[in-house]
């Protein structure tokens, strides 16, 4: 089972009724799985993952977009990367598989952010099970839109060919869509 809501964590206590209720009902002893989508929240602490493992819970995606805090504050994204490592790290330990989604090439991203990001994938990597990584594309109507913004795509696709070579040199899952370069619209 996979749910689609972005942010499957919105509300931290019913996420944890439904998976008390899916452990009540046995879906783990007779093999069903499930995953989502969240946000990094501190409320995505150990016992509360632990909590989700037992109800069958097996893989998070979070929405990580960037390893710059500076970049994250600019798509207005109320975490920092030390938040973010504990998350992932918590997840790990609930044996939960974490994996972080990330947007390259957002028309705010300079070169020491995209490096930012390496880097702390680097930090990470004993608690990331893969990256999902997309080229941005900036959607009317938006801010960045009406700024005049644009996302360079020479520079997002050096940055995905960066990406690429740096997950396999850290032995780190790569995605399809870094492979097939697809692209996320930003509408911040």
């Amino acid at each position: 089972i996979e749910f689609h809501d972005i942010m499957a964590n919105g509300n931290p206590d019913s996420l944890l009724r439904f998976s008390q209720m899916a452990r009540s009902e046995g879906w783990p002893g007779r093999g069903v799985r499930w995953r989502m989508q969240a946000a990094i929240k501190p409320e995505m602490d150990e016992d509360l993952l632990r909590a989700l493992a037992g109800g069958g819970c097996s893989e998070i995606v979070y929405g990580l977009e960037t390893g710059s805090d500076r970049l994250r504050a600019a798509m207005g994204k109320p975490f920092s990367c030390a938040s973010a490592e504990r998350v992932l790290g918590a997840t790990q330990a609930a044996g939960i598989r974490g994996v972080v989604s990330l947007i390259v090439g957002h028309p705010e991203e300079n070169d020491e952010d995209f490096d930012d990001t390496l880097v702390f994938l680097e930090r990470a990597r004993g608690s990331v099970a893969g990256v999902l990584a997309q080229a941005a594309v900036v959607e009317p109507p938006s801010r960045l839109q009406r700024a005049g913004r644009v996302v360079d795509p020479n520079a997002a696709q050096r940055r995905l060919a960066r990406l690429r070579k740096r997950l396999a040199d850290l032995g780190l899952e790569g995605s399809p869509e870094v492979a097939a370069e697809k692209s996320v619209a930003v509408k911040s």
